[in-house]
């Protein structure tokens, strides 16, 4: 087999992205004198080589290098510091299409920390999660209620004000939110808040229940509020 001969070695080559080469906005000499700014910048996104000088090396007036780089500018694929008594500051931006997106959220990671605050507010409250069975139940929910954590921590919060730190009484308001179509946590507090609007209105007629535990079941009775 012959031998493979190296005949690079002493060359020096410019890497240009496709970006650049296949981007419809860019005529031929712009392409041009971005590749020149590329091969004057090495390893770094910045350089400095003066307008004559690359005037010179594309053998075109300074004027319409002026011209092109500020076309490079207005696209954002450059920006132009100017510096005291020395030739500008050339900075080789990132590509629009390949700029960083802001992270999205894993859908996996997203439920997981979603749970996790739903075991801890029930651990805080009720008692720790030990058993499996209770996991089940809370995860179960969970998903029941397409992941708005928030609405089973209302439900653990309503369970300690009403001194019944169970699980089948979280499971109870739960069901009942689930059954008249409570979807989010602002649906269950616009319904709490129109109960006390409610409660209020007949402790000023003088006719409030006194009876706590029909007022209770009243408080998650959503079908006396169907604007909800």
């Amino acid at each position: 087999m012959d031998k493979i001969i190296d005949n690079t070695k002493g060359f020096h080559f410019t890497i240009i992205d496709n970006y650049i080469l296949d981007n419809a906005s860019l005529n031929g000499l712009e392409q041009i004198v971005y590749i020149h700014l590329k091969k004057h910048s090495v390893q770094s996104s910045k350089c400095f080589p003066g307008i004559n000088k690359l005037a010179e090396s594309m053998d075109i007036s300074t004027n319409t290098i002026r011209k092109i780089l500020k076309g490079l500018k207005e696209k954002e694929l450059i920006d132009i510091k100017p510096r005291f008594n020395a030739s500008n500051e050339y900075i080789l931006l990132p590509f629009p299409e390949y700029a960083v997106e802001p992270n999205k959220e894993d859908p996996k990671e997203k439920k997981e920390e979603g749970i996790s605050k739903v075991f801890k507010a029930y651990q805080d409250n009720i008692n720790p999660v030990y058993g499996s069975m209770e996991r089940e139940k809370l995860i179960n929910w969970y998903n029941t209620f397409q992941e708005e954590g928030d609405i089973l921590i209302k439900a653990i919060e309503e369970a300690v004000i009403q001194g019944i730190r169970k699980i089948k009484y979280i499971e109870s308001i739960l069901l009942t939110w689930h059954q008249w179509g409570i979807k989010n946590i602002e649906q269950v507090e616009a319904y709490q808040k129109q109960w006390e609007e409610r409660r209020e209105k007949k402790n000023v007629i003088g006719n409030l229940r006194s009876d706590n535990e029909t007022d209770s079941k009243d408080k998650y009775d959503f079908s006396k509020f169907s604007n909800l």
